[in-house]
């Protein structure tokens, strides 16, 4: 994962990406008797992002992400102080589609 303007910004920062799966939940006594609900983790469509990623987007309300040559603009976003530095979780499924696998190059530009 690369960062906008990396002019001033050495090339190689080693991101993470965490990718969260839409899970189902299931009745475990007979897996017929209800209907498959989504889980709490998969409802949540937040992206969120480490607390020094805020450094790189100069406290924007959006984040232009780029993912394998695809534009994504997010304006739904958290920064969640827990994560480790360098760290962007979000979703398989973005704006009703789904998005790439659980590894893949990404760049934020500014």
């Amino acid at each position: 994962m690369t960062i906008g303007d990396t002019k001033s910004i050495a090339e190689d920062l080693g991101f993470s990406k965490y990718t969260l799966r839409h899970i189902y939940s299931t009745d475990q006594i007979v897996r017929r008797s209800q209907p498959l609900n989504l889980t709490k983790q998969s409802k949540n469509k937040k992206i969120l992002i480490s607390t020094d990623l805020m450094d790189y987007t100069d406290n924007s309300k959006s984040l232009l992400i780029n993912e394998n040559g695809k534009r994504y603009k997010i304006n739904d976003f958290e920064v969640n102080k827990s994560l480790p530095p360098k760290s962007v979780i979000y979703s398989s499924c973005f704006n009703n589609k789904f998005v790439e696998g659980k590894s893949s190059d990404i760049k934020i530009d500014k």
